[in-house]
């Protein structure tokens, strides 16, 4: 893929940032009781809390179109075939196999 700054899906993405940046959290906060629900998680003991930011779900939206555009997904399928994804030393990635102790 060319530049991911020149794909439709960043493009999207920038224009609707100058729709949410004068947002004030306060009023997402009251336009959406549910805002924390919506965006936050917790794993175990860790929370991942994003509510606090300017994102709403047009935002997540976008944000896997991009990644689907930067194709995200067939990257994370070869790296899990162990497929040579690091193109600056020409080799696997070794993550998965650092946490594989099976």
């Amino acid at each position: 893929m060319s530049k991911l700054t020149q794909s439709t899906a960043w493009k999207a993405l920038s224009v609707h940032y100058t729709t949410i940046q004068p947002q004030r959290m306060r009023q997402m906060f009251q336009d959406d009781p549910a805002r924390f629900d919506k965006f936050s998680i917790k794993l175990g003991s860790l929370l991942f809390d994003y509510s606090k930011n300017r994102i709403t779900e047009e935002t997540r939206q976008l944000l896997i179109d991009l990644a689907n555009q930067a194709e995200i997904p067939a990257y994370i399928e070869r790296m899990f075939a162990g497929e040579k994804i690091n193109l600056t030393e020409h080799r696997a990635v070794l993550h998965t196999a650092l946490r594989n102790r099976s």
